[in-house]
């Protein structure tokens, strides 16, 4: 096994070796260092345009996952608000419902309790002559 955080203090005389030349490529942090290294040698070279592909392929990969990321988030946000807003909105007809209840009771109109069941035009009547809105409802 060789380490490589050792690469720059190794002995002059080793420099000139291949296993000296493939260490520093692996150490290379950025492709100028490859590329200098490419010039003295076709295998370097052949392993640099290998590596510099590779690196492509995970720069791309990790675009495409913050892509991902970017739009799962964007979903998860939506449906919040989403769910947020239904509930918000299904909290508030029932107050507007239960308010109606309570007004038809006490006048005692349960005939016309029954048709607002499964009439919405009729319903919607009661509400405007009992003045019920969602700002009404809320209070």
């Amino acid at each position: 096994m060789v380490n490589l955080s050792q690469v720059e203090h190794i002995a002059d005389m080793y420099k000139n070796s291949d296993l000296y030349q493939w260490a520093k490529l692996f150490r290379a942090t950025e492709y100028e260092e490859v590329k200098k290294m490419a010039e003295h040698s076709p295998i370097m070279k052949e392993a640099g345009v290998f590596i510099r592909e590779l690196t492509s392929d995970e720069e791309q990969k990790l675009r495409l996952e913050a892509r991902e990321k970017y739009y799962a988030d964007r979903r998860a946000i939506f449906s919040s608000g989403y769910d947020s807003g239904f509930n918000s909105g299904l909290d508030a007809a029932l107050e507007k419902m239960n308010l109606l209840t309570q007004h038809l009771i006490t006048d005692n109109r349960l005939d016309d309790l029954k048709r607002c069941s499964s009439d919405p035009h009729f319903l919607q009547e009661l509400f405007r002559e009992y003045g019920i809105s969602l700002e009404a409802a809320e209070k």
